[in-house]
């Protein structure tokens, strides 16, 4: 055991790595088994509705009424509501040195820079399957990576999901910070793998690196790829390979994919990486200094609420049992209804019907012979605790869910409450949304900060970027050479007479000559502080806005009217030229 979680030399690591892959594996095989019954619970298609034919002339019902799925989408729902704000700052703790001044005026440039990349990489996409993840299986990762080929070829900083089945994780951490090894599992076609790691990585051995069984995507055939991963020998259907001279083959399928493993591993004070397949590393370890800023791994791992324990718990899990006991009392409920309408037909062998062709219709006369009885079998009455009982496991997932009818767009049957009243009942029933956000401000504030890392390292050539300018109106920024290094920041300190081509960095101490990236630090605003509702966060701006506590600047933007910096500047403007009158004093119109 001691010798499976020992640091992989970096010398020779493969054997070492596959050790601890192995380790991570047999403890995460576990879940796996509980993670199918969770996906199946959430994504199973509601479409076989009907059993086989029974003895009699009838068929059963067999209803299926999936409350889990709008439990966890109405969470994501609220999740993404509100737009995360990022807040950057220079992350020089000297705030006396001119590196802290000469990282302050570029702090916004670095805050539109990286609102840039979360637009152009469809960020919010990511973070929403992200939250998928989270409420089906209890723990979401996301990882911030630096893509070349993006932007054109400029390259480009980018945030994706990863899927939770593919990640193999530290099985003695307890947190992401306490994890000493991170691994991604990825299934490629050989063409990527050469894309992404090299043509070594094209000749590794088909299929996967051991006998782990994925699930089947045949559960889902009619709805898609679900996001699970991919079995090493499933067939793939003939696909184009963009960016590629050479034809696809026909029976392109098991032989064409490869299995690759990212590794990224502590030793020393210091972090690893090394990717590797079946038999063998696909190059040396490399320290992760070498590839991004901030010496790390690139994931990050996010839950809804911190238990102590590494993988959280899933909310599904907990709406599995009262799931299924309401659809058992639904099917129960809905074919006594159905016998009623078309009940059984009880006869007497001595009544002589069964030579007859029975039609129920209105009118039709039926005749027996003497002493034989027939007639319908009624079914016993409906109990009256079955619809009670059916309301009271609706109303029990979504208080185990923490959403009430009231945050899912219900109305109160009783009376007409005011809207105040249930702004309040939706406040109440979001406790927990508040702390999964405070949880997500955490996570986003760590990738915000390695996306900053990558920014402020991989940004040397000059471009130009479509950015919101502050006016809410598209605007371009102009990013020089080097933009974020402490050379170019230092030569916009320097005075309007000094001599362009003095050297900036001999404004530096000595032990600071080195033109290294600037340092800046990072923080995220989800939302976790502020109303769910939008009405309600409306209503409060209006309230402060009225009391003088603030001003039309601080309203408008809470309320995102369309356009609303123009018609700011309008009335600044007339209020300048002593021509703007207040709405209150103009009158009704006529």
């Amino acid at each position: 055991m001691a010798d499976q979680l020992a640091p992989p030399s970096l010398s020779s690591p493969f054997r070492q790595l596959r050790q601890l892959y192995a380790r991570s594996k047999r403890d995460k095989d576990e879940l796996h088994e509980r993670w199918r019954n969770f996906y199946r619970a959430v994504f199973e298609p509601v479409n076989n509705q009907w059993t086989t034919r029974l003895p009699v002339t009838t068929t059963l019902s067999r209803p299926r009424v999936n409350e889990i799925w709008p439990i966890v989408s109405s969470l994501t729902g609220f999740l993404t509501d509100q737009r995360p704000t990022l807040q950057v700052s220079p992350g020089v703790s000297n705030r006396e040195s001119q590196l802290f001044t000469a990282a302050s005026t570029l702090t916004e440039d670095l805050q539109n820079v990286l609102e840039y990349v979360l637009r152009m990489g469809k960020f919010e996409l990511e973070l929403e399957k992200q939250f998928w993840d989270t409420l089906t299986y209890g723990t979401g990762f996301l990882k911030a990576v630096y893509d070349p080929d993006a932007d054109s070829g400029a390259g480009q900083a980018v945030v994706r999901r990863v899927d939770p089945w593919m990640m193999y994780v530290d099985p003695l951490a307890d947190s992401g910070e306490t994890a000493t090894f991170w691994m991604e599992r990825r299934v490629l076609s050989r063409w990527q793998a050469a894309q992404f790691y090299g043509n070594e990585a094209a000749d590794l051995p088909p299929g996967d690196i051991d006998s782990f069984q994925r699930p089947s995507t045949t559960e889902r055939s009619n709805l898609g790829r679900p996001p699970m991963a991919l079995a090493g020998n499933i067939e793939m259907q003939p696909t184009i390979w963009p960016n590629s001279a050479t034809e696809v083959p026909s029976d392109w399928g098991a032989d064409d994919i490869v299995t690759v493993i990212d590794a990224w591993w502590l030793d020393d004070g210091g972090w690893f990486y090394c990717p590797f397949g079946a038999d063998r590393t696909l190059f040396a370890p490399r320290p992760a200094t070498d590839l991004y800023e901030h010496g790390r791994h690139p994931y990050s791992r996010y839950v809804m609420q911190e238990t102590g324990e590494f993988w959280g718990p899933s909310l599904v899990e907990y709406l599995m049992s009262p799931q299924s006991t309401f659809n058992d009392l639904l099917f129960h409920g809905v074919n006594n209804v159905r016998l009623g309408g078309d009940p059984i037909w009880l006869e007497d062998e001595r009544a002589g019907t069964d030579r007859q062709r029975l039609v129920a219709r209105p009118g039709h006369r039926v005749k027996k012979q003497p002493g034989g009885e027939v007639g319908w079998l009624n079914p016993p009455d409906l109990p009256a605790a079955t619809i009670p009982l059916l309301q009271m496991f609706v109303t029990e997932m979504e208080r185990i869910s923490g959403l009430g009818g009231a945050s899912r767009g219900q109305t109160p049957t009783a009376g007409r409450p005011s809207q105040g009243t249930v702004e309040a009942a939706q406040e109440s029933g979001l406790i927990r949304v508040r702390s999964a956000l405070r949880n997500l401000e955490y996570q986003l504030a760590e990738v915000g900060n390695l996306l900053a890392s990558i920014v402020t390292r991989e940004y040397t050539g000059a471009r130009m970027l479509e950015i919101i300018g502050p006016e809410g109106l598209p605007s371009i920024l102009q990013l020089s050479e080097k933009h974020f290094y402490s050379s170019h920041a230092l030569a916009q300190l320097q005075p309007a007479d000094a001599d362009p081509s003095a050297d900036p960095l001999a404004r530096l101490s000595p032990r600071a000559l080195e033109d290294t990236p600037l340092k800046f630090a990072v923080w995220v605003e989800a939302g976790s502080s502020l109303p769910a509702s939008q009405d309600r966060r409306a209503s409060q701006a209006m309230a402060m806005f009225q009391m003088g506590a603030l001003d039309l600047e601080g309203l408008y933007r809470v309320l995102k009217l369309p356009g609303w910096q123009q018609t700011l500047a309008r009335i600044n403007a007339a209020k300048a030229a002593g021509t703007f009158t207040p709405p209150a004093a103009r009158g009704r119109p006529r």
